[in-house]
């Protein structure tokens, strides 16, 4: 399996998986926008040239947020996100960030485990924030970095 940062090239393949696995997927135009925007990281996996997933995230200064990060169902249980994640944490190196946050819907038990699997802890709630999933609760998270991290 290849990790690397995503190109232009790879956006279709994106917003095509985006779409398999979000009710809340974002469109192409979303993708491209952000992929376009300064501070703003997509990396994917390929398997034999097929995208298997892949994460976004932008940064400022020291901070970090995930907005997505998403495996293909048929690649699943297979590493294929922490792979990813790992990838994500080299460049966080990278750019000196001392700490990442993200949203997860409350219910989604196994990105919750990952999440904190990895290191992230819960700092608090957003009531109703996933209007695209019965207004399900957000958790937000946080990992901290240390420049040994």
């Amino acid at each position: 399996m290849e990790i690397c940062l995503a190109s232009e090239c790879d956006l279709e393949s994106i917003a095509s998986l985006e779409k398999d696995i979000f009710k809340d997927f974002w469109s192409f135009a979303m993708i491209k926008s952000q992929f376009e925007t300064p501070n703003s990281v997509y990396i994917i996996a390929k398997n034999t040239g097929i995208t298997a997933g892949y994460a976004c995230f932008t940064y400022a200064c020291d901070e970090a947020e995930l907005l997505r990060i998403c495996v293909d169902k048929s690649q699943r249980r297979q590493g294929t996100a922490t792979k990813i994640f790992e990838k994500t944490e080299e460049i966080f190196k990278e750019k000196s960030i001392a700490e990442c946050f993200l949203e997860v819907r409350a219910g989604n038990e196994s990105a919750v485990a990952f999440y904190k699997k990895n290191g992230f802890e819960i700092l608090g709630k957003r009531k109703g924030y996933y209007t695209s999933y019965n207004n399900e609760d957000a958790l937000v998270m946080s990992k901290k970095y240390t420049r040994e991290s």
